[in-house]
């Protein structure tokens, strides 16, 4: 039993980085940057709001397989981009395009950040109300009233 413990002990600490997954198995070292930032850049068509570097579906897997083979074929990061987006559609990028109709994605949120508070007190100003006077007085003209009034009581208290 003690024997056991040692042996299971030793295959646990020597063994266990020969169970590791080598995420860059296939490609060369000089090329390892350019798969990680591909694999970041692309999303999962399997999971939901993962990248197929954070995923390990069945799919993804084959994705990173196909990167690694255009990376090796000598493609450049944009062809590679291009070869995903006509394949798939412009939903794989994590981050769409910043040209043509994608760009309104990234501008509407950051006009209406400026731009709303604008619009917003522009649309109340133009429908505010102006308050009717008539029955309205000011408080000068209170005051007055007031002064005439007891002006006049006084008066008649006097006589």
């Amino acid at each position: 039993m003690r024997m056991m413990r040692y042996f299971l002990s030793i295959m646990l600490v020597f063994g266990s980085p020969l169970l590791a997954y080598d995420r860059y198995q296939g490609i060369q070292s000089q090329d390892h940057q350019l798969f990680e930032r591909l694999s970041k850049d692309l999303r999962c068509p399997t999971c939901q709001g993962l990248s197929v570097w954070e995923s390990d579906a069945n799919f993804s897997n084959q994705i990173k397989d196909m990167i690694k083979t255009k990376i090796n074929d000598g493609l450049t990061e944009q062809q590679i981009r291009q070869f995903f987006t006509v394949r798939f559609g412009p939903w794989i990028l994590r981050e769409p395009p910043t040209e043509g109709f994608n760009a309104v994605a990234w501008w509407l949120p950051i006009s209406l950040m400026f731009g709303g508070p604008v619009i917003l007190w522009a649309f109340v100003w133009r429908r505010r109300r102006l308050i009717p006077s008539q029955g309205v007085r000011s408080a000068d003209d209170l005051i007055k009233q007031m002064n005439d009034e007891l002006a006049i009581l006084r008066q008649k208290n006097r006589c």
